[in-house]
């Protein structure tokens, strides 16, 4: 009898431990699956940032082109071209080559060398050039080295303008793309900050051998991507950097599974050896034990997802953080070299592209919290109006003569909140499709109306009920045929000819009126036109009126900068100098509380940094509070204001200031301090 049972129970073990076996298994390879899935959306995400942002770029030399065919071109190039260069980011310079021959660039400044470059007769750029005449499409070149020095891409497009019953080559329009940009711009780097390797590579056409554009690492068995380029065979390859496999989980689990088999064994050979009552108790506990199990499973993958969650967020946080750190020194100190340097000269000019490049720098920062928070770049109040304005005065420059640019702005109010550049790109957007529709000429008009969406139009638009914006973009073209409007809004759908359009102007448009809680509709008739409805929550703020600067305000007595940060500290105080302050760095929160211990009342105010190691912001204020009651405490940070911020304004602070800020920003802030007059400090 007792052999049976041993019998049994082994039985048990091995039927146990082999059924944990195929499940580990399965469950590892369901990990692997897994894992290869969100790669795969990653590498996506990747790739179509890459895409978006070329497609972007790639749509200047089309202008470029329109504007070459209509009168007056070389006076209206750089106003065009100014315009398409902060419209779209990322292009490097615009150019255009009549005959081959580089004759206009924009901006000149630093591309001096490539004047006069003839591109049909150099061997570098003839093959791309040839291939854009005989196609009649644009071919993105490259990378190949730039004459002025890096690397870069060149969307070109051969241009064709009407003689006699045919057409001419003109010349090529040209976007130039420094590679660098691009890569930054697309964020690649995030495929390494997120743990895997990566390279993006290129089929060479004159080849068919692939070729290395950039990377990180050497991924194993990786998910490829093909990246839609135009005539270009671009791909990406991602591999997470230690496998697909994660081996230290799986022997975790095994080791898991055998002490499992042992209980249940354990447990089986008590039940055999016990009356049958006794055996229902364990039959019962086990029971209750698998119960537990599986809710703690399914709470510690709740957890996982969560630290999941809050690990991108604290990422992007402490990017953005540290970023902003060294973006507040190269601001603070080229404002103040712009602001002490003789007007017109090359100080004066130097500094300010400086502050430009770090203000796009801050731009990125801001973009990287967004995205780890799904929300838009930018949410501050947007006049429509004045959108429908820009982009009717880019258009005037641009489209066929033939086309009538009307606009009916009737709102009343045209305030909504969001993100200014993508609105406008969903009003561009729009308006290059109508105008696209109508190659013989036509009347293109831009309306604005208030309505009122009831309960039921919420709901069939996906919006909250209540005044909303209607923007109308209406050509008198030959409409959509109806088998294909339910497709517009898809990615790359296009009707346009070969090398006319990416399909991506419209889906990009109803994503951001998605993203803008509003909602995008069309209605069209063969023949007769189209017109499409752009719905946008109404905002009550009026956007802030741009007022001539003045001269930042100044202030006397001594300014604490506290900032863990040397740069930091250092440019602080430069423009706490200048603004008549005399400033008194301390390196950190602990080094703060004991100056104004050993000097109390001798300081007018304090800026003080919230994130900083060890005394931080928040217990830094607490312990001056207590030591000098009435010191003006101006907190500043990288991140957005959060809860501490306001905490720590209800407990007296008197004001906050974002990093990196200007010399004007930090001296309106302190101007608004209660600050200390020296009569006052000491006493």
């Amino acid at each position: 009898m007792r052999r049976a049972v041993e019998w049994k129970v082994a039985a048990i073990f091995l039927a146990v431990a082999g059924a944990g076996g195929a499940l580990l298994a399965q469950t590892a390879r369901l990990e692997r699956i897994e894992r290869r899935r969100a790669a795969t959306e990653l590498a996506s995400a990747a790739a179509f940032a890459l895409e978006q942002q070329l497609s972007r770029s790639l749509t200047a030399p089309y202008a470029l082109a329109t504007l070459v065919r209509q009168p007056g071109a070389d006076r209206d190039f750089e106003a065009v071209a100014d315009e398409l260069l902060g419209l779209y980011g990322g292009i490097d310079s615009l150019q255009l080559a009549p005959g081959g021959v580089l004759r206009l660039i924009r901006p000149l400044p630093g591309n001096e060398k490539a004047l006069g470059l003839d591109l049909l007769a150099d061997p570098l750029h003839r093959p791309d050039v040839e291939a854009a005449v005989r196609t009649r499409k644009l071919v993105l070149a490259g990378p190949f080295p730039l004459k002025q020095g890096g690397v870069a891409l060149a969307g070109r497009l051969a241009v064709f303008v009407p003689h006699g019953k045919g057409e001419r080559f003109w010349g090529v329009a040209s976007a130039i793309i420094r590679l660098p940009r691009l890569l930054e711009a697309s964020r690649l780097d995030r495929l390494g900050e997120a743990g895997y390797d990566y390279q993006l590579r290129r089929t060479v056409p004159s080849t068919g051998q692939s070729e290395l554009i950039a990377g990180s690492g050497e991924p194993r068995d990786p998910v490829s991507i093909s990246v839609p380029i135009p005539g270009n065979g671009w791909s990406l390859h991602v591999a997470p950097r230690g496998g697909w496999d994660a081996r230290g989980a799986v022997a975790v689990w095994g080791l898991v599974t055998l002490l499992l088999a042992l209980l249940v064994a354990g447990l089986a050979l008590r039940v055999l050896r016990q009356p049958e009552l006794l055996r229902r108790q364990v039959e019962s506990r086990t029971a209750e034990l698998e119960e537990a199990q599986a809710a703690r499973n399914k709470a510690e993958q709740a957890l996982a997802q969560a630290q999941k969650l809050e690990a991108v967020g604290q990422l992007a946080g402490g990017v953005a953080h540290d970023f902003n750190n060294l973006l507040a020194a190269i601001l603070g100190y080229s404002d103040l070299l712009r602001n002490e340097a003789p007007p017109g000269s090359l100080a004066e000019e130097a500094a300010r592209t400086i502050a430009q490049a770090a203000q796009r720098a801050s731009d990125l920062t801001r973009q990287l919290l967004a995205f780890a928070r799904k929300g838009k770049v930018r949410d501050e109040p947007v006049d429509v109006h004045a959108l429908v304005g820009e982009v009717t005065r880019l258009l005037s420059r641009t489209v066929d003569k033939r086309i009538r640019l009307v606009q009916e702005l009737r709102a009343e109010r045209s305030t909504v909140r969001g993100d200014v550049a993508q609105l406008q790109q969903v009003v561009l957007n729009l308006a290059v499709n109508a105008r696209d529709a109508m190659p013989e000429g036509g009347t293109l008009t831009l309306a604005t109306e208030v309505q009122s969406l009831s309960d039921d139009d919420a709901h069939e638009r996906g919006m909250a009920p209540g005044d909303c914006l209607v923007l109308s973009v209406r050509d008198t073209g030959a409409g959509i045929p109806a088998a294909i409007r339910d497709r517009i809004f898809e990615p790359f759908f296009t009707t346009k000819g070969e090398g006319r359009g990416t399909g991506l102007g419209l889906a990009s448009a109803y994503g951001i009126a998605r993203g803008h809680g509003g909602a995008i509709r069309v209605y069209s008739e063969e023949g007769r036109g189209t017109r499409f409805l752009v719905y946008l929550p109404l905002h009550g703020e009026v956007p802030a009126v741009a007022l001539a600067p003045a001269a930042p305000p100044t202030g006397s007595g001594r300014l604490l900068v506290i900032d863990d940060e040397e740069v930091v500290r250092a440019s602080a105080a430069r423009i706490a100098a200048s603004l008549g302050y005399e400033p008194v760095p301390l390196d950190g929160g602990a080094v703060a509380v004991e100056w104004v211990r050993a000097h109390p009342g001798e300081a007018a105010a304090a800026v003080l940094d919230l994130s900083m190691p060890g005394l931080d912001g928040h217990d830094c204020f607490r312990a001056m509070r207590v030591l000098d009651p009435s010191l003006p405490v101006l907190v500043a940070s990288g991140y957005a204001p959060d809860g501490r911020v306001q905490e720590m304004l209800q407990a007296g602070a008197g004001g906050f200031v974002g990093k990196p800020y200007l010399v004007a920003e930090l001296a309106q802030a302190l101007a608004r301090l209660p600050v200390r007059r020296p009569a006052q400090q000491g006493e």
